[in-house]
Order: C-alpha cells, then sequence, then structure tokens
C-alpha cells in the first residue's frame, strides 16, 4: 500500500519531527483519518524515533492539515496545489517542464516527486 513505507531512518540531528511531518503530509493525506492515525501512532513514531513532545506535535500538525485539506466536501486542484505550495518548496525546469522538490537541502525529482504527489492527491 502507498504510504505505509516511510523512507530511510537516517536522519540528521534535531530533522526527525520535521521528516516526520514531511511524510505524514506527503504520504498520509489521502488515507481515511483512522487509518492515517493509526499509522503515525506506530509506523511513525518508531520510524522516525519520535518522543512524547514530538509526537503531540505531529498530531496535531495532522490534525491542522487534515482539517484543512478536507474542510470541503471537495478540495478543488487549486485549493490542493496551494497547500502543497504552502508546504514544500518547488523548482521546474524552464527548458524540459521537469519539476523538483526540495528535501534535506537538496532538489529531488523522478519517483520520490511522482510519489508526493500521487499519494497526497489520491
Amino acid at each position: 500500500m502507498i504510504g505505509i513505507n516511510p523512507p530511510s531512518p537516517i536522519f540528521p540531528v534535531g530533522e526527525q519531527l520535521k521528516s516526520g511531518k514531511e511524510y505524514v503530509f506527503s504520504s498520509l493525506m489521502g488515507l481515511p483519518k483512522s487509518k492515517a492515525e493509526e499509522i503515525i501512532l506506530t509506523t511513525v513514531k518508531t520510524h522516525f524515533k519520535l518522543n512524547t513532545e514530538e509526537m503531540k506535535n505531529l498530531q496535531q500538525s495532522y490534525r491542522e492539515d487534515y482539517k484543512e485539506i478536507h474542510k470541503k466536501e471537495k478540495t478543488s486542484f487549486a485549493e490542493i496545489g496551494d497547500i502543497f505550495l504552502n508546504k514544500f518548496s518547488f523548482l521546474t525546469m524552464s527548458d524540459s517542464k521537469e519539476i523538483y522538490h526540495y528535501k534535506n537541502g537538496v532538489y529531488k525529482t523522478g519517483v520520490e516527486g511522482k510519489r508526493l504527489f500521487a499519494t497526497s492527491c489520491g
């Protein structure tokens, strides 16, 4: 199933929470809320080695993002795009129109970028 397998658990010091939030937003928002919360409490907590305070922060962030995305019965693609642009940094090559997203100090493309869109948009 898409969205259940987090990336490699090697994070720079202090980046576990940030990486956990990015993973939750990009991979779990398309899942039913109860399933996403279950994954957050089990897989995400363990994988990202989050302490109690970090888990509270992550869960609050998830609830706010979930509410924002699902506040209406249908969220338009433009609204989803605005949410993504506020959460992530993107770069589009003018010659090839290839889209890169910024993560952990590097612009990335390819399968990881496609997964970011596919799992978040449905």
